[in-house]
């Protein structure tokens, strides 16, 4: 009787060892092989579940990202909370996913200095999704300011604040321990505080 493989669980395993694999070697210096080695199997077998490096990297960024943002968009259909309270729900909900995902953010870090260096553009995926974060930034601050519960401002450039700061937090605090993230957490939220009416 022919064993029967959860295609998708599979692939989900593929894909952590693959963030460490990254992690170690670099996006660019990692090989199928290599991940396929991690993985206790043959490179052929693993192209039976991604066509290359490529789409394990694409895979990985959705399976990260796509939590996150059904939860950032449950974030927003709380009614019970204020705008201010969203923003920081949301910086909070990232800052933490983000702190999970370490190994991630060192290959996403890798990827952005690499392509900052060459003068590339960015993969369309990877762009895509830091620019989720700051347009869910950009529509709360419009909210709030249309319930004038935030003080005018440019929203477009506050958002870009706001998830500059987000996304730099989780490429630096890996590097860093010795302040708690709930540290962290705190001092955004006296940031975003600045925001109030």
């Amino acid at each position: 009787m022919p064993k029967i493989i959860d295609v998708e669980k599979k692939r989900e395993e593929i894909m952590k060892e693959a963030i460490d694999v990254f992690a170690e070697k670099g996006y660019y210096n990692t090989t199928l092989s290599d991940i396929a080695e991690r993985c206790g199997m043959g490179r052929t077998t693993l192209y039976q579940y991604f066509k290359n490096k490529d789409e394990i990297y694409c895979y990985t960024i959705d399976y990260i990202t796509g939590a996150i943002e059904n939860d950032y968009k449950s974030i927003l259909k709380q009614p019970d909370l204020t705008v201010i309270e969203k923003i920081k729900l949301v910086a909070a909900k990232a800052i933490m996913e983000y702190d999970k995902e370490k190994a991630m953010m060192i290959v996403i870090s890798d990827l952005l200095v690499r392509h900052r260096k060459e003068n590339n553009e960015l993969p369309n995926k990877l762009t895509d999704k830091i620019s989720f974060l700051k347009d869910i930034f950009n529509h709360m601050i419009e909210e709030g300011m249309e319930n004038e519960e935030i003080r005018p401002v440019n929203a477009q450039s506050m958002a870009f604040t706001l998830s500059s700061l987000v996304e730099s937090f989780a490429i630096k605090a890996p590097l860093d321990r010795n302040i708690p993230i709930e540290d962290h957490l705190k001092s955004i939220n006296v940031l975003v505080d600045g925001l109030k009416a």
